[in-house]
C-alpha cells in the first residue's frame, strides 16, 4: 500500500515502472496535480483506482484522452458534472464508479447518454450507456 508515502515519495515508486503498470490502486493517498499528470502518463494503464484520494476535475481531466483505461473509480472524491465530458475523449473506458461524489443522482442517469458503452456505477444506481453499435452496414 502506497499510504504512508507522501506525494513526492510516490512519483519516486512509480516514474522509473510507469510503462509496466497496467493496474494501479492509489485509494486513500491524498494525491494532487503532479501525481495525477505522472499516472495519466502511464501508456499502459488500465484500471485505475482514486477513490477517497481528494481528487478533483483539474486533477481528474489529466486524463483527457487516455487511450488504454477501461476502468476509472473516483468514489468519494469532488467531483462534478462538469468533469463527464472529459471521459468522452476516452476511447476504452468501459467502467466508471461515481459513488459519494458531488454529482447529483439525477444528473448521474443522464451520463449514460452522454458516455456512449460506458458503465457507471454509483452506489445502488447501475446506469449502461447505449452500447455502440457493430455493424457497419
Amino acid at each position: 500500500s502506497l499510504k504512508t508515502y507522501d506525494n513526492e515519495m510516490i512519483e519516486r515508486l512509480l516514474e522509473p515502472i510507469k510503462n509496466q503498470v497496467s493496474w494501479l490502486n492509489l485509494a486513500g493517498n491524498e494525491i494532487n496535480g503532479d501525481i495525477a499528470e505522472l499516472v495519466a502518463s502511464f501508456p499502459n494503464l488500465t484500471r485505475l483506482s482514486l477513490a477517497d484520494t481528494n481528487a478533483d476535475n483539474d486533477s481528474i481531466r489529466e486524463f483527457e484522452g487516455h487511450e488504454t483505461l477501461t476502468s476509472l473509480n473516483l468514489t468519494g472524491n469532488p467531483v462534478t458534472m462538469d468533469i463527464i465530458n472529459n471521459f468522452r475523449s476516452m476511447p476504452s473506458l468501459q467502467t466508471l464508479f461515481l459513488w459519494g461524489t458531488e454529482i447529483r443522482e439525477d444528473d448521474i442517469a443522464t451520463i449514460g447518454d452522454t458516455l456512449t458503452g460506458v458503465t457507471v456505477i454509483s452506489g445502488a444506481e447501475l446506469i449502461k450507456g447505449p452500447a455502440i453499435s457493430k455493424d457497419t452496414e
